[in-house]
């Protein structure tokens, strides 16, 4: 295999890793309304690994897909990390840990795009529910479930 493979296959192999993780994320969050710390901790032992490989096999390229990320990371904490001040209880700290391993895997490029969709169909979702009167104002809604659909919904159109 020559190198370009290898670095497609790190990437892809990355990217399954990602999406597999958020999807036991999601389905813990909606039945014990949770973000489990051991789970998001492997994800960022997966993205170190990655990165590490990309740095070895393609110095430059690595260090891109690193300042990106990391780039990533920063812009998708610091707005959930606001959100979580701002909210008064209805965000969970997980959720800001959740979006920063996100925005690493998802870089500076992806990130907004992902909180911005997942945000909006979790707002529709919710205003449907509250209509319906099957939540009040002060009941939460898992947020993860709604950030792994936005995040299917930016690679998909990006």
């Amino acid at each position: 295999m020559n190198r370009l493979s290898n670095l497609t296959v790190i990437q892809t192999a990355m990217t399954l890793i990602f999406f597999c993780g958020l999807g036991i994320l999601a389905v813990t969050d909606i039945k014990r309304k949770i973000i489990p710390n051991k789970i998001l901790v492997l994800l960022l032992l997966f993205w170190t690994a990655g990165v590490s490989m990309l740095l070895i096999l393609q110095t430059e390229f690595g260090l891109t897909i690193l300042f990106e990320s990391l780039a990533g990371g920063t812009i998708g904490g610091i707005i959930f990390l606001l959100c979580y001040l701002l909210s008064k209880g209805q965000l969970g700290a997980g959720d800001v840990k959740l979006v920063f391993v996100m925005g690493l895997y998802l870089t500076g490029e992806r990130i907004i795009g992902a909180v911005f969709y997942g945000t909006l169909i979790c707002c529709v979702y919710s205003v449907l529910l509250l209509i319906r009167k099957k939540i009040t104002r002060k009941d939460g809604v898992p947020m993860t479930p709604f950030l792994y659909l936005g995040t299917i919904i930016t690679y998909i159109i990006m």
